[in-house]
C-alpha cells in the first residue's frame, strides 16, 4: 500500500474512514521480494499480516500493529544472480532450474504452506507447527502447478484448506478433468475443502 501523503511504500494502518494512522512496515527503495519478481502481503488474521522476502535473506515477516518480527527463514537451495533479480522482465525459459519464484504463502494455527517453482517442477513446503515436522513435495504424478490457483486458496480458522476452482482451471489439467468430468466452461466454480491430516 502506498501512502499518498508522503509516498512511503509499505503497510499502513488506517482508521474506519481510511485516514492513515501509522506505518507498520516500510518497503525500502530497492526492496526485493523472494524469487525473481514481487509477491505480496498475506493476511493471517485481523491483527497479523505476513510479508514475503527479500530474496537476499528469504524471510517471512509477521507484522502486527505493535511489532514486526522475522518469523521464518526459508532456504530454497539456490541463489538468484543480481543481474536477473533486478531485471523487470526475465525470460524464464532460459533459466529453468536456476531461478525460482515464490507464489503462495499461507498459515493457519497449525500449518504453514509455501509454494514456489523453479519452472521445472513445483516446490511445495508444508510445516506442521504443532509437531515441528516438515514435508516437501517437489514432483510426482498428481501434483498440479497451482501458480494460477494460489490466489484462490486459503485456510479457515479450523485449519481446513479451501480452494476455489474455476471451470477454465479445471479444464486445463487432466487430473481435475478426471475428478470433475461433467464440468464445462459454463459451469459454476467448484469449492474444494481439504484437511491436512499428518
Amino acid at each position: 500500500i502506498c501512502n499518498p501523503a508522503n509516498y512511503n511504500d509499505g503497510l499502513w494502518q488506517t482508521d474506519s474512514n481510511g485516514v492513515f494512522k501509522k506505518q507498520l512496515f516500510e518497503l525500502e527503495e530497492g526492496y526485493s521480494y523472494g524469487g525473481v519478481h514481487p509477491t505480496y502481503f498475506n493476511k493471517i488474521s485481523d491483527s497479523c499480516i505476513s510479508v514475503m522476502g527479500p530474496e537476499s535473506n528469504d524471510n517471512v515477516y509477521m507484522v502486527t500493529p505493535d511489532s514486526q518480527v522475522t518469523a521464518y527463514h526459508l532456504n530454497f537451495g539456490m541463489k538468484i544472480p543480481n543481474r536477473l533479480k533486478y531485471e523487470p522482465t526475465v525470460e524464464y525459459e532460459k533459466h529453468k532450474g536456476k531461478i525460482y519464484i515464490k507464489h503462495m504463502y499461507m498459515e493457519s494455527s497449525r500449518w504453514m504452506l509455501i509454494q514456489a517453482t523453479d519452472f521445472e517442477s513445483p516446490i511445495i513446503f508444508i510445516y506442521d507447527k504443532k509437531n515441528d515436522k516438515e514435508y516437501h513435495i517437489t514432483g510426482g504424478g498428481d501434483i498440479i502447478d497451482t501458480y494460477s490457483l494460489s490466489s484462490n486458496m486459503f485456510f479457515l480458522p479450523n485449519d481446513l484448506l479451501v480452494s476455489i476452482l474455476y471451470p477454465d482451471q479445471i479444464l486445463q489439467y487432466k487430473v481435475y478433468r478426471e475428478r470433475y468430468p461433467n464440468i464445462t466452461m459454463h459451469s459454476n466454480p467448484v469449492l474444494q475443502i481439504a484437511k491436512l491430516t499428518k
